[in-house]
């Protein structure tokens, strides 16, 4: 059963700061979430219960994950 990813209001206003062709390689990247939950480059933030991030160039995307769902929070 593939993953839901949900990005929430200030994620997707993060999201639309960012240069356009560096936006779409990160939206990529938060898909591959749907099929890949586990991707080598997803890593736990350290200090922090239950955040991970994602990473693509300069940005990074942080998310909780319970069981089925990826909930996108912030991009940076």
């Amino acid at each position: 059963m593939p993953y839901q990813i949900i990005i929430s209001k200030t994620a997707e206003a993060s999201l639309n700061r960012i240069p356009v062709y560096q936006r779409e390689k990160l939206r990529k990247k938060l898909l591959t979430l749907k099929s890949m939950p586990w991707p080598n480059s997803v890593k736990k933030l350290s200090g922090s219960s239950g955040v991970w991030r994602i990473r693509s160039g300069n940005y990074r995307a942080l998310f909780l994950s319970p069981d089925r769902n990826h909930e996108i929070h912030d991009t940076k």
